[in-house]
């Protein structure tokens, strides 16, 4: 893909400390998803 063209939505998570949160925004900027969880204790897993 060269470009952005047929993107309806980007993704992005950023995982912090405390919490972590998912966002979603359209190729203009505008956001259409916003949520935070708390992390949990211990340590992380892959699956």
């Amino acid at each position: 893909m060269s470009g952005i063209e047929g993107v309806g939505v980007f993704l992005g998570m950023d995982v912090g400390k405390t919490a972590r949160h998912g966002h979603g925004l359209t190729p203009a900027g505008k956001k259409v998803f916003l949520r935070s969880a708390p992390r949990r204790s211990g340590r992380p897993t892959c699956r």
